[in-house]
């Protein structure tokens, strides 16, 4: 068998390089929440590039009193995120783009790797 040359083993390496996807760079970020509704209040996180939902598609984090709660994630650098919060068995009363990422909203989404949000006051 015939030896090939290094620089060809080197320029199968380089393409590789340039043909295998970039990592997405993984970024802590951390959501604070309160809220003043009456009732239990639920909630997801919504990735707008991809198909991402925290803490995941069939499951919601919960506000059941008025305390303050921290609520750290894992997400891609660059991702846009947006919270959707709902009252608890009763999508109607919503903040944010509520249950399912289905509504428009001003000031619920944040760039990942850009800082944490600032806490978000759910108010009736």
């Amino acid at each position: 068998m015939a030896k090939k040359p290094i620089h060809f083993f080197a320029a199968l390496l380089g393409l590789a390089a340039v043909l295998a996807p970039i990592a997405a760079q993984a970024e802590q970020m951390v959501w604070q929440f309160k809220s003043n509704y009456r009732y239990s209040v639920e909630f997801q996180l919504y990735a707008q590039s991809r198909n991402n939902i925290w803490p995941g598609s069939t499951r919601v984090y919960t506000l059941k009193d008025s305390k303050p709660y921290r609520y750290p994630i894992t997400c891609n650098r660059g991702d846009y995120i947006c919270y959707g919060a709902w009252s608890a068995g009763k999508s109607t009363t919503y903040w944010g783009v509520g249950r399912g990422n289905k509504h428009k909203c001003k000031d619920c989404c944040y760039t990942c790797g850009n800082g944490n949000p600032p806490l978000k006051t759910l108010t009736p």
